[in-house]
């Protein structure tokens, strides 16, 4: 059997490998870090310190899910990210649910990249390869008193290049999570797993970061939040994101992230929910890398 050769579009999959947004350093996998949750997006990709979403708790702080106003949630959502980069579109789901003290989570998403010509020995044309990238979590908290919570999130990672290269990791989040009033604190270590090796033999670390966060939220429905990732390979991500709630049903929101796994960003988002469900759509602004990205997400909470 002819060997597949690794063509031009195969050295653009691995920068998606081990892109880092503003020159942190290579990571892998750096895809683990976007945000799939579109009011998360919206406001900066917070999602440390407060319970934004059962559904996709396994993505953000597992640890708030006991704190939830929800004893369940179902989510979907479908995402453009970065037009002008990778061009990668994600299928995402999640669901979540509240049994007194203890939280679950099981979130994941598809995403799928531009497809491209693989080429064989002599130069010819084969088959059309779509690369793809999954995130599968599960996560399970525990509200050990009134006002905090701790969880451990369970990740599982796959890079598809080509028919001939592919990645696999798994990766874990330690969590906890304090409620004082209208304020949240959230903090842990997230992405703890091992090395991953290239396709020429170099290993990257997965973005392993010591994260922290705090967010208020006021009785007329203004809300804010601030995170901040400390990565062990080096670099640093903050998000601030602040929102409006109108009589819980339609919610404006904004944010800033600045990012050295994933790109710079300010996106803009709003929010209507009745009976519980909830239709969220967020769109980034700028700058360059990001700009155009958007995410629109329905689901059902009770």
């Amino acid at each position: 059997m002819k060997k597949v050769l690794i063509s031009i579009s195969l050295l653009a999959g691995f920068t998606v490998l081990s892109f880092a947004g503003d020159g942190a350093g290579s990571v892998a996998m750096p895809f683990v870090e976007i945000p799939h949750n579109s009011v998360s997006l919206a406001e900066g990709g917070t999602r440390l310190a407060r319970p934004s979403s059962m559904a996709y708790g396994a993505f953000e702080n597992i640890a708030a899910l006991p704190f939830s106003t929800s004893k369940m949630e179902f989510s979907a959502a479908y995402q453009k990210w970065a037009p002008s980069q990778t061009n990668e579109g994600f299928i995402s789901f999640g669901t979540g649910a509240k049994l007194g003290s203890l939280a679950l989570s099981l979130s994941g998403t598809l995403g799928s990249h531009q497809p491209y010509s693989e080429y064989r020995e002599g130069g010819f044309e084969g088959s059309t390869f779509t690369p793809k990238d999954v995130v599968v979590g599960f996560g399970a908290a525990y509200g050990i008193s009134d006002a905090f919570g701790i969880g451990l999130s369970a990740k599982y990672l796959s890079n598809t290049l080509s028919s001939s290269a592919s990645y696999t990791a798994f990766c874990a989040d330690v969590m906890g999570y304090g409620q004082f009033g209208p304020v949240g604190v959230g903090a842990g270590v997230r992405n703890l797993g091992s090395k991953v090796k290239s396709y020429s033999g170099t290993s990257y670390s997965l973005p392993m970061s010591l994260s922290a966060g705090a967010a208020y939220e006021s009785e007329v429905g203004v809300g804010a939040a601030l995170d901040a990732d400390v990565y062990l390979g080096g670099g640093f991500d903050l998000g601030l994101g602040g929102h409006y709630c109108w009589n819980d049903m339609i919610s404006v929101r904004c944010g800033y992230h600045l990012g050295s796994v994933l790109p710079s960003f300010f996106a803009v988002g709003a929010g209507f929910q009745i009976v519980g469900i909830h239709l969220d759509a967020t769109y980034v602004v700028a700058p360059a890398l990001a700009s155009g990205s958007l995410c629109v997400g329905l689901g059902y909470r009770f």
